[in-house]
């Protein structure tokens, strides 16, 4: 029960937090889902800037009496199947779906962190600690106070993570597919699971992937058909002039050199770090996904700090990898995971508070994890990731090709 305090002081906090929110749920990005959702069931187009502000409304008054404008300014920022999923919760009052998509957030992020940390191999003994480093972090206070998708994102890609490791590989299909509520920020999962697919020939969990989300979209087409239109045109329009203050390299690069394309730079200066760090290292399922929510964040243009709870993932497998390792090295990377986690995040969230109107800098936080992410990984024995849950999965998939062409099998 001791080593368990700490984590049911930070759920109590977070349900706290997230329940705060709840309260003023037209201050959150939850409002421009539940009004997406709303337009959607009353046949109105979500992307018309006329009716989206009349929808909208602001500016709203906080809990301190602040007057703040409105959240998702211009139209819906996200394909229309995103809203198609709120319509449930469209169909009831705001607060009260505010407060059922808040504790769903939780829930999510709660079983996302045991989720990554069993796909990462790391031991039941240290999953308190995981669970402490997480709680503390930065982006999951920030997805929860804004009831993002974090936690709900962050489950889905622990299911993802764990059919990896060749553990419920059908169940991580339908996940992977419900990734399309924010594709933006894992479209290097899909990337990773279709390569995946065609290495091993296994087809199943890539189809109910592709059957899930084409699901979400032909019932978004049903209910709007020229919604894919309208949706880029909202993002060559106010979504693009919302691009400088995102926690991007391109942003960085804008701020730092006066022209975001030079964020190209620092994609590839760290990719290239990681990629010769990696250098014929042996990887796992699971490694491969983390390396992909890395990725994905390291380049896409439009993502917050609070999307970088993602990145759980990854800080499980080096977490993992220290605990194997003996004390220097485990120091090292224990000191970097609490870096990567809340130092680093806390730190340029309150430079951003303080002293910028954007959170440029935050993009910082994927970088250093990418680096640490491949760092951990070739300081891993080979004959680690040789057992981990992929490698055994690869091994299995091999032996039952060798049977299936055996004679007599």
């Amino acid at each position: 029960m001791p080593r368990a305090l700490p984590i049911v002081v930070v759920l109590l906090a977070i349900f706290v937090a997230a329940g705060r929110a709840a309260t003023l749920p037209e201050l959150t990005d939850f409002h421009c889902f539940w009004t997406a959702g709303r337009l959607v069931l009353e046949g109105t187009d979500p992307y018309d800037p006329v009716r989206w502000a009349g929808a909208i409304g602001g500016p709203f008054a906080d809990a301190t009496g602040t007057v703040r404008p409105a959240p998702c300014p211009g139209g819906f920022g996200y394909p229309l199947s995103t809203a198609i999923v709120f319509l449930p919760l469209a169909a009831i009052p705001e607060s009260v779906a505010a407060a059922v998509w808040a504790a769903v957030l939780v829930v999510g992020a709660a079983f996302g962190v045991a989720l990554v940390w069993s796909a990462a191999g790391g031991r039941r003994s240290g999953l308190f600690l995981f669970a402490t480093i997480v709680g503390f972090s930065q982006p999951l206070w920030l997805t929860t106070i804004n009831l993002q998708f974090g936690g709900l994102l962050l489950g889905l890609v622990g299911v993802v993570s764990v059919a990896a490791g060749g553990v419920k590989e059908r169940l991580g299909g339908v996940a992977l597919g419900a990734l399309v509520l924010k594709p933006h920020v894992v479209f290097l999962v899909f990337v990773e699971a279709g390569i995946r697919a065609i290495r091993e020939r296994r087809f199943v969990p890539i189809v109910l992937a592709g059957a899930t989300s084409v699901t979400l979209l032909l019932i978004a087409f049903v209910a709007e058909p020229g919604w894919l239109g309208s949706w880029v045109t909202e993002l060559l329009g106010t979504r693009r002039e919302m691009l400088p203050r995102q926690a991007t390299a391109w942003s960085l690069s804008a701020d730092t050199f006066g022209d975001a394309r030079l964020g190209a730079l620092f994609v590839v200066v760290v990719a290239v770090a990681a990629a010769w760090t990696l250098r014929r290292v042996p990887l796992s399922g699971v490694d491969r996904v983390g390396l992909a929510v890395c990725g994905s964040l390291l380049v896409t243009p439009y993502a917050g700090s609070h999307d970088q709870l993602l990145l759980a993932l990854p800080w499980a497998i080096v977490l993992a990898v220290a605990f194997a390792q003996p004390a220097p090295a485990s120091t090292a990377l224990l000191t970097g995971l609490i870096l990567c986690s809340s130092l680093l995040p806390w730190t340029l969230y309150a430079y951003a508070l303080r002293a910028r109107p954007d959170e440029a800098t935050a993009w910082l936080v994927t970088a250093a994890t990418t680096l640490l992410l491949a760092g951990a990984i070739r300081m891993r024995p080979v004959a680690s990731a040789a057992s981990s849950p992929a490698a055994s999965s690869h091994t299995r998939a091999r032996d039952r090709s060798t049977r299936e062409a055996s004679p007599g099998s």
